[in-house]
């Protein structure tokens, strides 16, 4: 498998894509684990099919019992009240079981069981937050239902509304990727993909490259955005600019790469009575500043309206990147350890490095 074949960015004509497709339309047309399985096998299913694919799985874990080995480390967690958030997390994480293939040595993992992996997250997230009583497996019986558990875990309430519902779909499948090997999370579970380690530890070392300068800058642009939402929320939009300008840097604008973040593009214009406040306070920003804002804003302005800590933003973006990371798993995991035959590694070992990603 080609590795732009999972998910690339056009940086001539500013498109992501998931598989070949444009990363906006897919996210427009699907529900969020339909996109997650296109990410995973590249088969567009529609939100039947899709359902019949949760139920089977859900099966199937049943048969596999997640529940007590995550149980068991719920307990133990709880008796350590000095970890963090995202160390509980990796801990839950770390206990996730969902075949018995992983107990195999240098066993590969099929989509089934990364669609399993995923369906867990949703209740690892409730139990990272729980530090009181273990919280049952929730009964993921489709496309739907995994969104509200999803949301459930991070804001501890129901949507709203039928628009706050669709927005909430569309906001998840806008995380999925789109750059490829460039980006640290990527690369970190392909680098451990070929050393044949198992899936789940990929994950967990995927999850410690989260850090300011990636992924983790969402969590800072939640905390500044946090700062002022009292003013954005009242329409006091100079008031918050001003202040969320005072310090540099400025988290949630700039890019390394997009000229202008096309996902906060759509999801700004796409749900404009909802997202108004927050699209205001980016034309002020911008003017200030003169960037634009990118995906960590939009992350931002999402969670401060639902009043989600910085740190289960985090965990919200990296669980909705988490098919793509699976996908570059299995992709990694069935190639050569190294990039290049034993015979082509003796001749050009000095090259490994820029190969072997």
């Amino acid at each position: 498998m080609s590795d732009d074949v999972i998910d690339n960015y056009d940086l001539d004509n500013n498109v992501l894509f998931i598989r070949g497709c444009n990363l906006i339309d897919i996210a427009d047309a699907n529900r969020y684990l339909q996109n997650a399985w296109f990410a995973l096998t590249g088969s567009l299913v529609n939100e039947e099919q899709m359902d019949r694919l949760i139920q089977i799985a859900n099966t199937e874990l049943k048969q596999t019992d997640p529940v007590t080995k995550i149980k068991a480390m719920h307990q133990l967690i709880n008796a350590l009240p000095s970890l963090t958030l995202m160390q509980r997390f990796m801990m839950l994480l770390s206990q996730v079981e969902v075949s018995a293939a992983q107990h195999k040595v240098m066993a590969p993992v099929n989509a089934d069981d990364c669609l399993k992996i995923i369906l867990l997250m949703p209740w690892i997230i409730s139990l990272t937050r729980s530090s009181e009583s273990f919280i049952d497996l929730p009964a993921i019986e489709n496309c739907k239902s995994f969104e509200h558990y999803f949301w459930l875990a991070l804001t501890g309430k129901a949507a709203s509304s039928g628009l706050e519902e669709e927005s909430r779909c569309r906001f998840m499948s806008l995380l999925l990727g789109g750059f490829g090997t460039v980006t640290p999370t990527t690369t970190t579970v392909r680098f451990i993909a070929s050393t044949k380690s198992d899936v789940i530890s990929a994950l967990i070392g995927g999850f410690c490259a989260t850090g300011p300068a990636h992924m983790g800058a969402c969590k800072y642009a939640i905390m500044r955005l946090s700062s002022v939402i009292d003013d954005v929320e009242k329409g006091n939009i100079d008031a918050a600019a001003n202040h969320y300008c005072k310090d540099k840097p400025w988290p949630g604008f700039g890019h390394p790469i997009m000229r202008n973040d096309v996902r906060v593009d759509f999801f700004f214009s796409r749900f404009h009575m909802l997202m108004r406040p927050f699209s205001a306070l980016a034309r002020a920003i911008s003017d200030n500043s003169g960037l634009q804002p990118n995906v960590d804003f939009l992350i931002a302005s999402v969670m401060c309206a639902q009043r989600v800590a910085p740190e289960l933003g985090l965990l919200a973006f990296f669980v909705c990147r988490m098919p793509i990371l699976l996908a570059h798993y299995q992709a990694r995991f069935s190639a050569h350890s190294f990039g290049l035959s034993s015979e082509d590694l003796r001749e050009k070992y000095k090259k490994v490095p820029q190969s072997w990603l």
